[in-house]
């Protein structure tokens, strides 16, 4: 029972990750949005949807090569590790606001990379958690 209750556990930071960055743009869009010098709510620009869309192709290969990456180093292992990611991607997207008044661009390109690295953990969450919880002995 400990065991389950151990891999419950994880599961759900995995799953709290998971719904936190994929929410995450949908209040705070308009400070974001101009603190990277992308205008107000209604600034027509490509950088900003990029910017959400990014996410769900960082998932797309998070998806992709996670199984493999489980099933070579372990599912408990990829899981840490893709707890890591998680913590990289969020720490690239607040490193971007404190780059912000030095250089909207490069703070851009670091935001839309943390997006990517928070997408890749996510789509690794996907995959892997559901594996592991199906694996774990009760």
């Amino acid at each position: 029972m400990t065991n389950l209750l151990s891999a419950a556990g994880v599961a759900l930071c995995s799953a709290f990750a998971f719904g936190l960055n994929n929410g995450m743009l949908n209040s705070p869009a308009t400070v974001i949005r101009a603190d990277l010098g992308l205008g107000g709510p209604s600034g027509e620009n490509f950088l900003w949807p990029l910017c959400v869309a990014i996410y769900s192709l960082g998932a797309l290969l998070g998806c992709n090569r996670s199984p493999r990456l489980s099933d070579q180093y372990g599912r408990r292992r990829f899981i840490h590790s893709n707890a890591a990611l998680y913590v990289i991607g969020a720490l690239l997207q607040a490193v971007a606001k404190l780059v912000c008044a030095a250089s909207t661009g490069f703070a851009l390109v670091l935001f839309i990379l943390g997006r990517a690295v928070v997408g890749i953990a996510s789509g690794g969450s996907t995959v892997v958690v559901p594996l592991y919880l199906g694996e774990v002995p009760s």
